[in-house]
């Protein structure tokens, strides 16, 4: 974990600094995601980086946290609230189980860019499902890492030894789409982007 969290650390400058790839995408994302949210809403953000789609989702509902193992990118995130007007917005640093065990029973639970960062996937899906309240949602932006992406499981531990890469979870849209089922979740939402195949979006509903 400490490995993990000394590597978010290092590239928060970075991260911070970087547009987004594809504006037209996040945007449909923002869209897709503000369709199921409401103003009496609770909602949790796992790995929420340095804040940025925290401050646009949290006019939306009543009360919305954004939590990352990184205290760096949280650093940031707190400078962006500070220049806001939000007073339903909270940053915390917190790792995944920490923060799923704080936050039992919210409305929704979004992990964009998360889940292939993760050793155990599947598990976070079912800790996921058994901290919303029945009804909730999860919301995320997968990347599954097939076909030709595999190729990084050669060049990987070379990159996480040196630092510049994290570590990755090998998985495709079949596996998330299982894991979902197995957790229990009805999937309302799967959408790839056309030029981002290996991109999943995903909303699910606890039922």
């Amino acid at each position: 974990m400490q490995d993990t969290k000394r590597f978010w650390n290092n590239v928060a400058i970075k991260y911070a600094a970087k547009s987004v790839p594809d504006e037209a995408v996040y945007q449909k994302k923002l869209q897709l995601t503000q369709q199921v949210f409401n103003e009496q809403m609770k909602v949790l953000e796992l790995g929420c980086g340095t804040g940025s789609t925290a401050l646009i989702h949290a006019p939306k509902v009543a009360a919305y946290v954004g939590t990352d193992i990184s205290d760096k990118m949280i650093d940031i995130a707190d400078e962006k609230l500070a220049q806001s007007e939000y007073n339903n917005l909270t940053f915390k640093v917190q790792d995944i189980a920490d923060a799923l065990r704080e936050h039992q029973g919210v409305d929704a639970v979004l992990a964009h860019s998360l889940l292939h960062l993760l050793a155990e996937p599947k598990k976070v899906i079912q800790d996921i499902y058994n901290t919303l309240q029945p009804g909730g949602y999860f919301i995320a932006s997968n990347v599954c890492l097939q076909g030709p992406l595999k190729l990084l499981k050669l060049v990987l531990p070379i990159g996480k030894f040196l630092g510049f890469m994290p570590g990755l979870t090998f998985y495709g849209k079949k596996d998330l789409n299982k894991w979902l089922q197995q957790s229990g979740f009805t999937l309302l939402e799967q959408w790839s982007p056309e030029k981002s195949p290996h991109t999943s979006f995903i909303i699910a509903q606890k039922n």
